[in-house]
């Protein structure tokens, strides 16, 4: 995997170009959402914990150039109490959550590498959908009103197609197997004996 060359060169001009902020307050703002969606997104709460505190960080350092940190990760590391590494993962998990974004610069001085934090504004997010109460509304089709009344004529008598049967009568006709008698067998020999009496 091939490097990107590092074009931007750390000086006032690109650090004002790089701010996404006009005021420290939007900053504030901005910070208290992300805690919470931090909160809400991160599980484990050690790691819950650290995410907040380094951006708290990066936004107390971050008020010259309102919204652009340029602490390096060491130091970062030492406020934290942290290794270096674990401000390295801890940003990296802070950028593909996309609340902060790290641009990579090089110093006037001795043109070494310089890596920088910019905290990205809330993106509000703009759906696709038409307000549905401001369209005008379709006349509906009247339909004739239809009686809920039923016909009460016949309700009492019952139909003659059911089985007039007492349960007595019905018990005696049932035929069951009984229940210590293994499905297996009783599927097996159905087939040569139709009475229940000759299969128990």
């Amino acid at each position: 995997m091939e490097r990107k060359r590092i074009e931007v060169i750390a000086s006032e001009e690109s650090y004002r170009n790089l701010s996404t902020f006009k005021e420290v307050k939007e900053l504030n703002k901005t910070v208290r959402a992300y805690r919470d969606n931090i909160r809400m997104s991160i599980k484990r709460p050690d790691v819950q914990s650290k995410l907040i505190a380094l951006l708290e960080i990066l936004k107390r350092h971050s008020c010259k150039y309102v919204g652009v940190s340029f602490l390096c990760k060491n130091r970062i590391a030492a406020k934290m109490e942290v290794s270096y590494k674990t401000v390295q993962r801890l940003m990296k998990q802070l950028a593909d959550l996309g609340l902060v974004k790290q641009v990579a610069m090089k110093r006037t001085k001795d043109m070494l590498q310089t890596s920088n934090a910019i905290i990205q504004p809330i993106v509000e997010e703009v759906s696709d959908k038409v307000d549905t109460k401001s369209l005008t509304k379709c006349p509906t089709i009247k339909t004739p009103p239809v009686s809920l009344k039923q016909n009460i004529k016949d309700i009492n008598k019952r139909n003659s197609n059911e089985n007039s049967n007492t349960p007595e009568e019905n018990i005696e006709q049932a035929d069951f197997i009984a229940h210590w008698v293994p499905e297996r067998f009783v599927s097996l020999v159905s087939s040569f004996y139709s009475e229940s009496k000759t299969i128990q």
